[in-house]
């Protein structure tokens, strides 16, 4: 399969999701999963991938979890690193790089009904601005500009800020960064799926009040949609829209793990 058909990937520190697009697009039943561990390198998942699905891609868009410079990008949670030029040689095509929550920010005017849950509120028409929260194997934000129907997505490691106050208390515990709190591992620690929701729902209106969502804030990840099922969604929900210095609050959850491919397809 050749013509214009790109290959998209999305690589955690846990899961790795790849698929083929077209015109922008994700092509229907393209999609595989597999976890990270199966594989010895990025290369090795992604020959493995072109010659089960017998494709030749026209290029590749590759969001990986953690910081890219140019074309190398490195695993914040796992050993593997990424060189665009390296992978260009098993795809046979230009390779671009970005951060997981980069794709998620372009992706999110092109999500579907069924890819999202609205948990409070309902985003503009035309929103200035939207703020993804990724709460997995690790943490990070992306904050998000909107233009003449397209978004423009900005840079960020957000992970390794130290947590405000208002969140420690929420806690109950300590944390030196945000990840070590708003993680796999910080959910596994803390035991408590309640008291975790409702200390993400302080965060999250500690980031409402700095960035000023008006198109809201959109959380995803593995650990934010099991936090927020139960009685943690409502525990996220009464401390996120508490009044605060900010426009009035438009909480929505990710539900496709899948979703940065629909924004590695729009690159």
């Amino acid at each position: 399969m050749t013509d214009r058909t790109i290959l998209v990937a999305d690589i955690g520190g846990t899961q790795a999701r790849l698929a083929l697009a077209r015109g922008g697009a994700v092509l229907a039943g393209s999609l595989m999963r597999a976890p990270v561990a199966d594989h010895a390198s990025p290369a090795a998942l992604i020959g493995a991938y072109i010659a089960e699905r017998k494709a030749r891609p026209l290029r590749m868009v590759l969001a990986l979890a953690g910081p890219v410079s140019g074309d190398r990008g490195q695993l914040t949670n796992g050993d593997w690193a990424f060189d665009a030029g390296d992978l260009a040689q098993v795809t046979g095509g230009p390779v671009r790089l970005v951060n997981d929550l980069t794709a998620l920010g372009h992706a999110l005017p092109h999500l579907r009904p069924d890819q999202v849950s609205r948990i409070a509120g309902d985003p503009p028409r035309a929103p200035r601005q939207a703020l993804v929260m990724g709460v997995g194997t690790g943490f990070n934000l992306a904050p998000v500009l909107f233009e003449e129907g397209r978004a423009h997505v900005l840079a960020c490691e957000y992970g390794h800020v130290a947590p405000p106050a208002p969140v420690l208390r929420a806690l109950g515990c300590d944390a030196a960064c945000i990840e070590d709190a708003f993680s796999g591992r910080g959910f596994d620690a803390l035991g408590d799926p309640v008291r975790f929701a409702r200390a993400l729902g302080v965060l999250a209106r500690e980031l409402r009040i700095a960035f000023q969502p008006d198109g809201g804030v959109w959380l995803a990840g593995s650990v934010a949609r099991a936090a927020l099922s139960g009685d943690g969604r409502t525990a996220f929900v009464t401390e996120a829209t508490r009044p605060a210095e900010a426009p009035e609050p438009a909480l929505s959850l990710i539900t496709d793990d899948a979703a940065a491919l629909a924004g590695c397809a729009r690159l």
